[in-house]
């Protein structure tokens, strides 16, 4: 088996990010599939997500993930690659099929949402706001984005992976949202 690192570029309408995976794959190709994969948000057996020429289609289109490069990792430099970008985190680096290091890199935590009034509050103690009465606005189809640009911006958070409906309760849902934990200021 083999290592390689793969840069994935990440569209979502005119907003766009990259993300850093190390893989462990046969080939490349194998490689780019599973790195594109991993960072899905739908799932391609349940068709939330379809594969393009050009790489997935997620979320009926609302998210488009593609590669735009990808190497083999000499086996020497694994270990300090894992090290280095893994231990500091200091480009939302995850490493797939590694679980060690899966787990350090990936938090939760749960936000609720208001619809009724197109905002959303995280019911984590240091970004819930004082007196835990902090609510932030959104604009509606764009969740996913606004908290990732909160999580980011309050340098919690690389990037976020996913953003699923946990459980509604009157006019408020619970959202899980996973993210790459930011660990330094590199």
């Amino acid at each position: 088996m083999n290592t390689y690192i793969v840069r994935l570029v990440i569209q979502a309408g005119e907003y766009e990010k990259s993300s850093m995976v190390l893989v462990k794959a046969a080939d490349e190709d194998e490689a780019k599939g599973t790195a594109l994969i991993e960072e899905c948000h739908g799932a391609i057996d349940n068709e939330t997500a379809e594969w393009t020429s050009t790489g997935i289609l997620d979320l009926g289109g609302e998210f488009h993930h593609r590669v735009s490069f990808c190497c083999l990792v000499r086996p020497e430099h694994v270990d300090m690659l894992k090290a280095y970008l893994n231990g500091d985190n200091c480009y939302g680096f995850v490493c797939v099929d590694d679980s060690e290091i899966h787990e350090v890199a990936r938090q939760e935590l749960t936000i609720i949402v208001d619809a009724t009034k197109m905002m959303f509050h995280f019911c984590r103690g240091d970004l819930s706001g004082f007196g835990h009465e902090a609510w932030y606005p959104y604009v509606e189809g764009m969740l996913f984005q606004y908290v990732e640009r909160f999580l980011i911006a309050a340098q919690v958070a690389e990037n976020v992976v996913k953003v699923e409906e946990l459980r509604q309760c009157g006019n408020t849902v619970d959202y899980l949202v996973t993210y790459n934990q930011r660990v330094s200021n590199c």
